[in-house]
């Protein structure tokens, strides 16, 4: 059923081996998640010019609010499972239990799920008198998005879990394209506004979870008899605490919408949450890949091979989390206000200077991700809870002082404030289960090469008009430049270079192949 990891004979003997062995197939599942993230963020980099002129700013601040609840509910609902799924993957598989773990995690998504998608029913018909109309025509749709992408998600989930990332890659992205083919056949051709962004969001969900329920099938039984309530109270005492975490996480990253719409308006409420969305997209389609193959692998190899080997994962991870995100951060500093010309209606291109701090928590929150992962192995995730409550509670009373007088900008600097002090806190109370070793020469070396890079794109932007033409050619200085420095300051090794030849290789063989078909 589920794809065992068998080491090699030297990965057996060596400790140095098996470490090589865990990093080279981190490589590789990153590279199955990369077009997950990137294709998404090529789509909405696509979508964001129609939406935007098809959609106003207070209809997409109305738009904003409503998904941003959704958001919460899932956090009510349902990522406890989705943590505890990933966390418990490896312990099931190796007692050879996988039926119970497939079923419980299964239908106790679809019970909550259903709870919820229920509750938020009624509560929005108690309420209808008193939502405004915009919000009001959006909710039941959104209610059936929010049905269909957790379910998804949850059973998403599991596959990553397995490190099976083929098959989550390729589900994961019929889901994108479907959806956002849907998506803009309803805003474009039928002028449905953020009612058809939404829609085409559960099409796009709805369509693979006959798919994904199979995928799952393969590695254990979904039938509701082997669902068993004690591995639930095992997810529970895990995960609940990461779901008030989750609630704190969502007061950190979307509250401030809500502050913004009341104090300042959905006009304002809206401008900011584009340009939010494509820092924080743009951000995490190089990121996100690395971060996904992270936590599985490394649950894994503390499971399998001790935490001397986790931590030593955990150093190679931050290292190669610095040579991806630190050019790509500094290059949206140089770029973010061609990139809002570019990419939307003239009326959001005010909010640039939101796109590079939002892109800068972003990078902090992954790093935060790589920094916590001792309290998730150690099973801690109180700390996580209170950690995220303390910085949630910071960065809502800013915005409550901040917001009112000085708009989205503030919201956008207590952004980054906040993410500045969840990672300080989670480093300094990870430290006594799994110390953060980080590599400071080779990070040196990255943030080096990413100056210079910084330096020479920046000159091309002062130099020319903003627009497609400058935005092209700051990306090809940009990369051109990063790769010549990092190479000359030694911050990329000759063995990573050789491996990410023959990976692309391996890429366009298989590429080739399916082609040929």
């Amino acid at each position: 059923m589920s794809t065992e990891y068998t080491p090699t004979p030297e990965a057996q003997d060596s400790p140095e081996s098996n470490l090589h062995h865990i990093l080279e197939r981190a490589g590789r599942s990153a590279s199955k998640y990369l077009p997950v993230r990137v294709i998404p963020a090529l789509t909405s980099l696509l979508t964001v010019p129609i939406f935007t002129h098809a959609i106003g700013p207070a209809e997409y601040g109305d738009f904003y609010l409503v998904i941003s609840a959704l958001a919460f509910l899932a956090h009510l609902s349902i990522t406890w499972i989705q943590h505890s799924a990933v966390r418990f993957y490896w312990v099931h598989e190796s007692e050879n239990d996988m039926d119970r773990y497939t079923a419980s995690t299964l239908w106790s998504a679809l019970g909550a799920l259903i709870g919820l998608s229920l509750a938020a029913g009624v509560i929005t018909w108690l309420l209808k008198d008193v939502i405004s109309p915009g919000i009001l025509e959006l909710i039941p749709i959104a209610i059936g998005s929010f049905f269909a992408n957790r379910l998804a998600l949850a059973l998403l989930e599991v596959l990553k879990a397995g490190n099976h990332a083929g098959r989550f890659a390729r589900l994961s992205l019929t889901s994108t394209l479907v959806g956002t083919a849907t998506s803009i056949f309803l805003v474009a051709a039928m002028d449905l506004g953020a009612w058809g962004i939404i829609a085409g969001n559960f099409v796009g969900f709805a369509v693979t979870i006959p798919a994904s329920l199979l995928a799952v099938r393969r590695i254990g039984s979904i039938s509701p008899r082997a669902f068993d309530s004690s591995v639930v109270r095992t997810y529970a005492h895990y995960g609940l605490p990461l779901a008030a975490a989750g609630i704190s996480y969502w007061l950190l990253v979307l509250s401030d919408r809500y502050i913004i719409a009341f104090a300042r308006g959905s006009a304002e409420a809206g401008l900011y949450s584009v340009a939010y969305g494509l820092g924080e997209k743009l951000m995490q389609m190089i990121v996100l890949p690395l971060t996904m193959t992270m936590v599985p692998l490394l649950v894994e190899a503390y499971e399998k091979n001790g935490q001397a080997i986790a931590e030593r994962v955990q150093t190679s991870f931050t290292r190669y989390f610095a040579l991806i995100g630190f050019p790509l951060l500094l290059g949206l500093f140089a770029t973010s206000e061609d990139f809002l010309t570019v990419f939307t209606a003239p009326e959001y291109r005010d909010a640039a200077t939101v796109l590079p701090l939002i892109s800068t928590a972003a990078l902090l929150y992954g790093l935060t991700e790589i920094a916590g992962v001792g309290i998730a192995l150690h099973k801690r995730t109180r700390i996580t809870m209170t950690n995220t409550a303390v910085v949630a509670a910071c960065n809502i009373g800013l915005n409550l002082i901040l917001v009112p007088k000085w708009g989205y900008m503030a919201a956008a600097y207590t952004t980054v404030a906040s993410y500045i002090l969840l990672i300080m806190l989670t480093w300094i109370r990870s430290r006594p289960f799994m110390k953060w070793t980080l590599p400071w020469n080779d990070l040196l070396r990255i943030f080096a090469a990413s100056s210079i890079m910084f330096i020479l794109v920046g000159m091309v932007a002062s130099n020319t008009e903003a627009g497609f033409v400058a935005l092209l050619l700051e990306f090809v200085v940009g990369v051109t430049s990063y790769v010549l420095a990092a190479h000359l300051l030694r911050a990329i090794r000759p063995q990573e270079v050789g491996f990410l030849f023959d990976l692309g290789k391996t890429l366009w063989g298989s590429l080739a192949s399916r082609s040929s078909r």
